[in-house]
């Protein structure tokens, strides 16, 4: 996947401001592509792309990724990292409005049904691997509840996300398979969408502006791959750093912890 040729000193990473403003003073521009592409950067990195009018406040390259990459490109541009502009606020507003019916009880509630869920099924069948068998899948059921996709179709979640992500990180992938994998998302959201399945979809569509660039289901699909992406992830690290923790183990083995209270913790 096509990249930016950012500055070498890893100091970018942890304060890109410094780095854009002086791109700006100097009349550089931003930074050079290699080939017209885009790099996952941090938030504020990528706000500062958005505030650059040169950059037509966004980090993607305008005209897309070529006519191979369409869906890729489709389920990219509309993640809510990449709409860091001014102009993109009724967006963000539409994407956050529908963001808040979704309750934290029931975000809960649900993430600890299906983390017991998972868990169990490691301990029945004596281990496994932490995260494609707990976090990745914990994350997909969990989007796929919140967005009113059956959750029959988790795993094939999982395994687009991973096709897609594989891509992305420049492990040898066609493009053409990633195109298909976000393809295939769209499908799974556009089905439970136009079956009234889907709440969150309608609480986004309710709040976008007229003539807005990107649909509800756009916005929606963008958000559940950036969703289970950083989730899984997220989870991965807290999980590996409790289970190091002493006695751990040994706690919901015994019984003084049940897997909820685990899970919890």
């Amino acid at each position: 996947m096509n990249v930016f040729d950012v500055p070498s000193d890893p100091a970018f990473w942890q304060a890109p401001y410094p780095f854009y403003a002086e791109a700006l003073r100097s009349g550089d521009g931003l930074f050079a592509f290699s080939s017209g592409g885009y790099s996952v950067l941090s938030y504020d990195a990528l706000y500062e792309i958005g505030r650059d009018p040169r950059a037509q406040g966004h980090p993607f390259p305008e005209g897309g990724l070529g006519p191979e990459l369409d869906n890729l490109y489709r389920l990219l541009r509309w993640g809510l990292f990449a709409l860091g502009s001014p102009h993109h606020r009724p967006l963000r507003m539409a994407a956050i409005s529908g963001l808040s019916t979704l309750k934290p009880e029931l975000v809960r509630a649900i993430s600890r049904d299906v983390a017991d869920q998972l868990a169990q099924r490691i301990f029945a069948r004596g281990g496994g691997d932490l995260l494609a068998d707990i976090t990745l899948p914990l994350a997909a059921r969990v989007s796929c509840r919140l967005s009113g996709i059956p959750k029959s179709e988790a795993p094939h979640v999982v395994s687009h996300i991973e096709v897609i992500t594989h891509q992305l990180n420049g492990v040898p992938v066609a493009p053409a398979d990633a195109d298909h994998a976000a393809r295939e998302l769209y499908a799974l959201l556009e089905r439970s969408a136009s079956g009234g399945q889907s709440a969150l979809v309608d609480a986004v569509a309710a709040k976008l502006p007229p003539g807005s660039p990107a649909t509800a289901v756009d916005i929606v699909a963008s958000f559940m791959f950036d969703a289970v992406e950083m989730v899984s992830a997220g989870l991965f690290s807290a999980l590996d750093c409790l289970g190091d923790q002493p006695g751990l183990t040994e706690r919901v083995r015994s019984g003084e912890w049940d897997l909820g209270a685990a899970v919890q913790e």
